[in-house]
Order: structure tokens, then sequence, then C-alpha cells
């Protein structure tokens, strides 16, 4: 498998939030040469991560693919508070 990606990250205030692109190219072998074809896959994600208060934020993930297949991932993240001793 040849893989290659590019990604980018920043913030907008509290808001964090993740590009990613990469391309993916699986050769797959077979006895027979005309089987032997490569195939490959773009996609291209987003994260963001918005903070819902001190110890917990909301967290969105969207991947896309160049067969058009989408996937969204929504959940949150909680820390547990430090009380200093």
């Amino acid at each position: 498998m040849e893989s290659v990606g590019v990604g980018y990250s920043g913030s907008i205030g509290k808001a964090s939030y993740f590009i990613n692109y990469s391309y993916n190219r699986n050769v797959q072998s077979s006895d027979d040469s005309d089987n032997n074809r490569p195939a490959s896959d773009t996609v291209v994600s987003l994260t963001l991560s918005i903070p819902l208060g001190e110890t917990l934020s909301a967290n969105y993930t969207l991947n896309h693919g160049r067969h058009n297949d989408t996937t969204h991932s929504v959940g949150s993240t909680a820390l547990r508070s430090r009380i200093a001793p």
C-alpha cells in the first residue's frame, strides 16, 4: 500500500479544527496479470472540537471519499477536573 497525505490544523477562538487530504493506493496481486490493477482512493477529512466548558468538549468528524462514501461522527470528551491541593 502506498499512501500520502497532507493536513492543516488551527483554531478559531477556543474551537480547534483539523483538515486532512490523503491519497491511498493498494495494488491487489493475483495470478492473472489482467487482474493486477491498482485500486486507489482519496479521502478528505474535517475534524472540529468545540469546548462546552472547562472540562467538556464536543467533537465532530466528517470523512468523504472519492467514491462518494461519506461518514459523520459526533462525540464528546469529558476530562476529570483537577483540584489543587
